[in-house]
């Protein structure tokens, strides 16, 4: 217990470990975090790759969302899980700009470590860094170079989500942005401030193609037929029960004797009559379409088609909690005669095959609620559709709060970088050079945005840069190359009929996350690791160790049938 440890050890139990230092603390976090940007900064930007990540359960995912990616890594450094989390409040908070929260600071960092190595201390890099941190907000709110006025103008709203949306995919960018402003202008209510993303949901289906087979309708597209016979209802009135469409058995167990034939075939005649009974009393009431979240037994489903009454399950408790949205009715906890306010009225149900799969459509008069079916190739590339709509309904969201926009494609970046190194040039102190280094950091959007395209980085930051000294602050990487092939950078909010524009709240917000993550983690200086709890962790073998293991095993019998045959 008191045996001689070197230093803080001393007071850690056995197997704690303590790490001080620029080498072993500052330089290591600093590492990790650089690891965690260079995995997700080949994902930045229209022209991103995938990656390709099996989780803990042989889960599959095909995505460049980085969001995604960080979920399922489940990052366990301390300082890169830190940045992770940053990058998870942005997503909750604004549901995009996440990958800029990790890429830019990852970049902070790696300009920090150039600083440190030079022989600057961390505190005057944290003052300079908190310093750039303040100016670049001020100078973001003066960047504002576009609002969406009309968001109940279709080509308005589309221009508002078109760059969310384009960021994850260009080539199906335009029939995205269409399917998204169409759905928000069914949903909209006549206050936009209580817009719900909930009323959008996806309906993916495999094959067909995007842009001719893709499309929104107004209600519940449910991706499962009708469990009866009735499979079309027109001005029908639903009930909605989350219990099962079945009588109610008892939790304890009963013997019963049957002395004759008569008796057996008599043993379930009560419980007949009194479920007829209920879907009797169900369909006189005027109900003619039941949507369960429970079973629904056979003896119930033959009753409801004899009644003619459409019965249709859903498992879900979110599409089951949408669907009474839609209808306006509350949900039953018990298998009952509902009354009149309790029934919703449908002027459709109906179930259609598409692709050879059934569906079921079903539409309400004065609905909030819009489904976008989709249509695709894989189950991958429909998930990357799926995360480019949940992208683009989140802009709206964050465009009803606030208006404003900025200019894409890297331009309000280097307006930043050039802007602050003139900030920086202004200051007298030791802090001026980490100032100029958090601007350099700027840089590595553009960057990135350039060499995913197979454009020379170089070729573009200095042209960039030249652009800024002419005050010509809405210039940006031209990734198409088709306004003007020989520079590589054009205008952002002219750029063809579509303007390339950041949300202003959105980029405001990762900003000052990354930059407050990046202190926090630049502010320690020794990691201290208790004694992990639980036993030792298993041993594991590996492949030469596993077959020496299975040879010994295979002996090992061997010995001991020869050994019961000469017994």
């Amino acid at each position: 217990m008191f045996a001689a440890r070197p230093g803080f050890l001393n007071l850690l139990k056995d197997g704690g470990r303590h790490f001080s230092g620029l080498e072993e603390a500052t330089y290591r976090n600093i590492d990790a975090c650089k690891n965690l940007c260079e995995l997700l900064c080949t994902s930045f930007g229209p022209n991103r790759m995938n990656k390709l990540i099996v989780n803990q359960i042989d889960k599959i995912f095909v995505t460049s969302d980085a969001a995604t990616i960080l979920e399922q890594l489940e990052v366990q450094h301390p300082a890169a899980k830190l940045l992770a989390m940053a990058s998870k409040m942005q997503d909750q908070e604004f549901g995009d700009v996440t990958n800029f929260v990790t890429t830019f600071g990852g970049e902070l960092l790696y300009q920090a470590e150039t600083l440190l190595r030079q022989g600057l201390s961390v505190s005057d890099i944290v003052k300079g860094y908190q310093l750039a941190l303040n100016k670049s907000l001020a100078l973001l709110e003066e960047s504002v170079c576009y609002r969406v006025t009309d968001l109940r103008q279709l080509d308005e709203l589309k221009k508002g989500v078109h760059t969310a949306i384009a960021s994850k995919t260009i080539p199906s960018s335009e029939t995205i942005a269409n399917l998204v402003a169409e759905a928000v202008l069914l949903t909209l209510p006549n206050n936009p401030t209580y817009f719900n993303i909930e009323n959008i949901r996806v309906a993916k289906l495999i094959g067909g193609g995007l842009e001719s087979q893709s499309k929104v309708i107004h209600g519940m597209v449910l991706t499962r037929s009708v469990t009866g016979s009735v499979c079309h209802k027109e001005n029908c009135r639903v009930m909605v029960i989350s219990c099962g469409l079945e009588l109610a058995s008892t939790e304890t167990k009963g013997t019963v004797l049957l002395t004759s034939g008569e008796e057996l075939l008599n043993y379930t005649t009560g419980e007949e009559e009194k479920l007829e009974e209920i879907i009797k009393n169900i369909g006189d009431a005027g109900v003619e379409a039941i949507i369960t979240g429970g079973t629904i037994s056979d003896l119930a489903q033959y009753f409801c088609d004899k009644y003619n009454i459409l019965t249709l399950k859903c498992t879900s408790k979110f599409e089951l909690r949408r669907l009474c949205q839609t209808f306006g009715i509350p949900s039953l906890i018990r298998l009952s005669t509902p009354t009149s306010e309790e029934m919703g009225i449908a002027e459709s149900i109906t179930v259609e095959e598409i692709a050879s799969k059934k569906v079921t459509i079903i539409k309400a008069k004065d609905s909030k609620i819009a489904t976008i079916l989709l249509r695709g190739a894989t189950h991958s590339n429909l998930n990357e559709l799926e995360c480019s709509i949940d992208d683009g309904v989140h802009c709206v969201k964050n465009l009803i709060k606030d208006n404003r926009f900025l200019a894409g494609g890297g331009a309000s970046e280097m307006h930043l970088a050039y802007s602050i190194q003139e900030y920086g040039k202004t200051l007298l102190g030791l802090e001026q050079y980490a100032v100029i280094k958090f601007a350099e950091a700027f840089e590595c959007i553009p960057r990135i945005l350039a060499e995913n395209a197979g454009l020379s980085s170089l070729n573009i930051i200095t042209q960039l840069y030249a652009a800024q000294k002419k005050k010509q602050q809405t210039m940006g990487v031209d990734i198409l190359m088709e306004d003007n092939d020989s520079s590589g950078i054009t205008d952002m909010i002219e750029h063809q009929d579509t303007p390339v524009i950041d949300h202003y709240k959105a980029k405001a917000c990762a900003l000052q996350l990354a930059g407050e993550a990046v202190i926090t983690i630049l502010r320690i200086d020794q990691i201290i690791m208790a004694r992990p709890a639980g036993g030792p962790k298993p041993r594991t073998l590996s492949v030469e160790h596993y077959w020496q293991f299975e040879i010994m095993v295979f002996v090992y019998v061997a010995q001991q049938n020869q050994h019961w045959d000469q017994d």
